[in-house]
């Protein structure tokens, strides 16, 4: 199966959180994940 649709496949709603912090290099991470992650209809920009 390719990576893509096992993420698809394995994803999970989150509904517990901890309170382990996250470091910023991780939140920087996800937040340039963010911005290239497409628009509805290519609408653009994102703002975070």
């Amino acid at each position: 199966m390719n990576q893509v649709m096992s993420c698809i496949l394995e994803r999970r709603s989150v509904r517990a959180y901890t309170s382990e912090e996250i470091s910023e290099d991780t939140i920087m991470q996800l937040l340039t994940a963010a911005n290239w992650a497409p628009s509805g209809n290519n609408i653009q920009p994102w703002r975070l």
